[in-house]
């Protein structure tokens, strides 16, 4: 590490991008350069816990040559131009998921990041949540043999009224898939060793947010990966409020293959395998969470690694394919996939 990253922070309309900021605060390869937000309430809110926003406009943050990486954390449809700039003034990029809304901007984001040998990576912290670890070692190591199947359950609350407004705004939201089924597919890439290559279905409705008739709090999906493997998902906002994110079932995981399977959720007392020959199921071992996801962008800045912005970029592209491809009977296509 020759110096420590200054990292600064464009767009703080989402609370991801407001714990990446506590994030960094104990890290030393990591300081905090400054952050801009254009919104006065988003940028109260942000300056109350402890936010500098030091930056008065976007232009600014890309011309300070003393940043290195631009953090964005902008409601969702600005996300990706705000990538591709950064990208184009020669900054890393590191944004909370999505990053961006657009099969357009993606490709336009790969582009960029290969042609000026930058790192772009996103808040995909479900990777290096400890189940995960343990589950993706087990399978890496043959202990279910070759993956054919998984499921997976991305239930949320939908906690309306204290998650932000421009979430129920099709201008500025991006799509049900695009925001939750990321995670989702992303695991089951690095399940499989695969790629997404068909979507056989999609569906998006909505039923739980009575007040906002129009916005797709529901969906569904059913794909298949390049090796043959299937994938179904569902990604409602089924949780009740009052549970939030600590009921027993958030981010559920069936992960099958040729001598059995694994089952886990995000907080489950470790992973359940049900294995060929053994008669009943066992509790794997905990496999130690060396790095989490922020530690794997900051080393591929260091050390240049492009196939971790392939990789990131793959799992972005994927969730935009399935939104494009869903069927959207709420009312209005709050996805923005179709270009």
């Amino acid at each position: 590490m020759d110096h420590p990253l200054k990292i600064a922070f464009a767009g703080l309309r989402h609370g991801h991008i407001l714990a990446l900021f506590s994030q960094i605060e104990n890290r030393k390869d990591l300081v905090f350069s400054g952050a801009w937000e254009q919104d006065q309430q988003a940028r109260q809110a942000a300056v109350k816990l402890g936010v500098s926003c030091s930056y008065t406009s976007y232009e600014a943050i890309l011309k300070d040559p003393a940043v290195d990486v631009v953090a964005i954390g902008d409601y969702y449809v600005r996300r990706g131009q705000l990538a591709i700039r950064a990208l184009q003034a020669g900054k890393h990029v590191l944004a909370d998921k999505p990053l961006c809304t657009s099969l357009e901007e993606c490709s336009l984001i790969r582009k960029e990041a290969e042609a000026r040998r930058l790192t772009v990576g996103m808040m995909l912290d479900l990777r290096s949540s400890q189940n995960m670890v343990t589950a993706l070692e087990a399978v890496r190591s043959g202990r279910i043999g070759k993956v054919n199947n998984i499921l997976f359950e991305g239930q949320h609350p939908m906690l309306y009224g204290s998650r932000p407004e421009w979430y129920f705004e099709k201008e500025k939201y991006g799509g049900l898939f695009n925001d939750i089924a990321i995670h989702g597919i992303d695991a089951a890439r690095l399940f499989t060793g695969s790629e997404l290559q068909t979507v056989i279905g999609a569906r998006d409705w909505n039923f739980y947010a009575e007040q906002q008739p129009e916005f797709p709090d529901s969906g569904q999906l059913t794909v298949k990966m390049a090796d043959g493997a299937g994938v179904m998902g569902d990604i409602s906002y089924g949780v009740p409020d009052a549970q939030g994110y600590t009921h027993p079932d958030y981010w559920r995981f069936r992960v099958c293959g040729k001598l059995g399977y694994l089952t886990f959720t995000y907080s489950s007392d470790g992973v359940t395998a049900c294995l060929d020959g053994q008669d009943k199921p066992c509790r794997l071992a905990d496999v130690p969470v060396e790095k989490n996801w922020l530690d794997e962008y900051v080393e591929a800045v260091y050390t240049g690694n492009a196939d971790y912005t392939v990789d990131m970029l793959a799992s972005q592209e994927a969730a935009l394919k399935i939104e494009k491809a869903a069927v959207h009977e709420a009312g209005i296509n709050f996805g923005r996939g179709r270009n």
